[in-house]
């Protein structure tokens, strides 16, 4: 699990990753937004304006990764399409998602 939210960090700007791993502890410990807000040099306002931009810009690429596998066809052993975080990564990078 890890490895997927690593992976999902990948498609936000490095400011947008270093709020999401310090409010949400990723590496360290959950600091409270007036600590993140002083750590990167920004008010307390912005940083929250920051991180809520990166949770919707999370959602958004899941949304677009789970119509993106809506639409795969099936696999041969007639499964569900599976879809990961490496599937997200993929579909942020432009490339075609495979079935």
């Amino acid at each position: 699990m890890v490895g997927e939210i690593e992976v999902a960090l990948q498609l936000l700007t490095p400011r947008e990753q270093e709020i999401l791993r310090l409010r949400f502890g990723i590496g360290d410990r959950v600091h409270e937004i007036d600590e993140v807000s002083d750590r990167i040099g920004v008010t307390r306002r912005r940083a929250m304006q920051i991180e809520q931009r990166a949770l919707s810009n999370l959602r958004l690429h899941a949304m677009r990764i789970a119509a993106a596998a809506a639409m795969a066809p099936a696999p041969p052993s007639g499964r569900g399409a599976r879809l990961d975080v490496r599937t997200l990564a993929d579909a942020h990078a432009g490339r075609r998602l495979r079935a």
